[in-house]
């Protein structure tokens, strides 16, 4: 066997998707991802922090679509969410974009560079601790002007508040996400 057969053969299949596909497949995920924030927001810790697993849909349309179609569903989403639950304004939406912006780049790059269990965990392992960091630094900057407190106060909710809402949220999306992405892979695939 040739050398170039050879590498054809070790090399992964790739499924290239055309720009209508991509763009079909990622108003979807923008759509169940609303309905996710709208319908299941938990409050944790305070009443400004709501779980809710819009993130899911989110990490699967950049392990799918790429990471250029997983920010723009992140960007899409978090206006809309803004807009139809009146939650967060301007604040909330820059907030959700970095938070789940973080979180679903780790996972995109960390997980198309080699379809793994392991490369999966080690993206989710980086986003979550860098959604985590990257949050308590916008709480600080951003969440006194949201609701209006010094930013004493918001120190004061980094530990019990702020740091595990982070952590949980985060895990919990990534764990689900994974989950689903077992489930449905082989079916995409085909």
């Amino acid at each position: 066997m040739s050398k170039v057969n050879e590498e054809k053969i070790l090399q992964r299949p790739t499924y290239t998707l055309n720009s209508t596909v991509v763009l079909a497949y990622s108003g979807l995920l923008t759509a169940v991802s609303i309905l996710l924030a709208c319908i299941y927001p938990i409050p944790l810790f305070t009443d400004f922090l709501l779980y809710e697993p819009s993130d899911v849909p989110i990490i699967l349309g950049g392990i799918f679509l790429g990471l250029g179609p997983g920010l723009l569903i992140t960007t899409v989403t978090s206006i809309i969410m803004a807009i139809i639950t009146g939650h967060g304004g301007p604040i909330g939406i820059v907030m959700h974009i970095i938070s789940t912006g973080i979180l679903v780049s780790m996972i995109t790059i960390f997980y198309r560079k080699g379809d793994s269990k392991g490369r999966y965990l080690m993206g989710a392992i980086i986003g979550v601790l860098g959604t985590t960091v990257a949050m308590v630094l916008w709480n600080l900057i951003l969440t006194p002007l949201y609701i209006g407190v010094p930013r004493s106060v918001v120190v004061g909710l980094l530990w019990p508040a702020i740091i595990p809402f982070n952590l949980v949220k985060t895990s919990i999306n990534s764990a689900l996400a994974y989950g689903l992405l077992k489930l449905i892979s082989p079916h995409f695939k085909r």
